[in-house]
């Protein structure tokens, strides 16, 4: 994938990013060979290219959980993207606006988020751009970690937001430079952003 621009806006020289993407047939490939937990949704190719980078950030932020949880006792991980959890985030609201139409929206999305295991800032369901879901005590518990790859293209508000919301952040160094350099006030946010 070949661009020119980031996310942010800043103009950048064409920088080429090489990614792979598993196929169909590697889906399938990899179900047989049985190293994909079970409970795990596998998806193939290219589905938003203009994302590549912050996915492929999202897979290092990933990488870098994943080790955390493992050195904690953390086994069987599984991946839940942020677009499965808004789905499951749609249709509890779908359905439950249906069961108690008179019941007010920020009241319906509070039980949504409790339901959900998600944080409610702002009048907002937070949703993180990964949940990194695992057993604990050889299945005996269960637990998560939610991460987000934040970037310079962060608004303040937002930023605060996922904070806020307790999620695990990151940031290529880049991003966080700029981060650093616009933060006005929000220094002691800047404590809780990770290093990609």
């Amino acid at each position: 994938m070949v661009g020119n621009t980031r996310r942010d806006g800043r103009m950048q020289p064409v920088e080429r990013l090489e990614v792979v993407s598993l196929t169909e047939h590697g889906g399938r490939a990899a179900r047989i060979s049985s190293r994909i937990e079970p409970g795990q949704r596998l998806y193939h190719g290219l589905v938003k290219p203009r994302e590549v980078e912050h996915d492929s950030q999202i897979y290092r932020a990933y990488r870098k959980e994943a080790k955390k949880i493992q050195a904690q006792g953390g086994e069987h991980l599984r991946v839940r993207l942020d677009f499965e959890l808004k789905a499951e985030v749609q249709k509890a609201i779908y359905q439950l606006r249906r069961s108690e139409p008179e019941r007010e929206i920020d009241s319906i999305k509070q039980a949504v988020a409790e339901q959900q295991q998600l944080p409610y800032v702002d009048h907002q369901i937070q949703i993180p751009d990964a949940r990194i879901e695992y057993d604990l005590d050889q299945g005996s518990r269960t637990g998560f970690s939610d991460i987000e790859v934040i970037t310079a293209a962060y608004h303040p508000g937002n930023r605060r937001s996922k904070v806020q919301a307790g999620f695990h952040l990151y940031a290529s160094s880049s991003d966080h430079s700029t981060i650093s350099a616009r933060a006005e006030g929000d220094h002691h946010l800047l404590d809780r952003i990770l290093d990609l």
